[in-house]
């Protein structure tokens, strides 16, 4: 079984000379970070980053019912996400005798678009 669009391109949409195949990829990310030093030889370092990214899939078309039948939701609309907030945190501690240590966790929200 195929699915497809029939025209043998990714996207229905014209560009780039082609009579399809293009899409448009939007991406806007911000970030409010901070750092703080909480001893002599102890830093703190946190902030927050907000991404969102309109073209990660073809979100501009409507709910599909009928691939439902192949597979429960898979015909339902796409959702773009709103709430892309990602915490991140981190810390450098220098407790001497030239040793330095850093370390940083962080939530990530990343799209693959091949």
């Amino acid at each position: 079984m195929e699915v497809s669009n029939g025209l043998g391109y990714v996207s229905p949409f014209p560009g780039l000379g082609l009579p399809a195949g293009s899409f448009v990829y939007h991406r806007l990310g911000a970030y409010v970070g901070a750092s703080s030093k909480w001893k002599r030889n102890l830093t703190l370092s946190y902030g927050v980053r907000y991404a969102r990214e309109t073209g990660r899939s073809d979100n501009q078309f409507g709910a599909i019912p009928q691939l439902n039948a192949l597979i429960p939701g898979l015909g339902n609309s796409v959702r773009t996400p709103n709430m892309n907030f990602a915490p991140q945190l981190g810390f450098a501690w220098d407790p001497g005798a030239r040793v330095r240590r850093h370390s940083a966790v962080a939530s990530v929200f990343s799209t693959r678009t091949s």
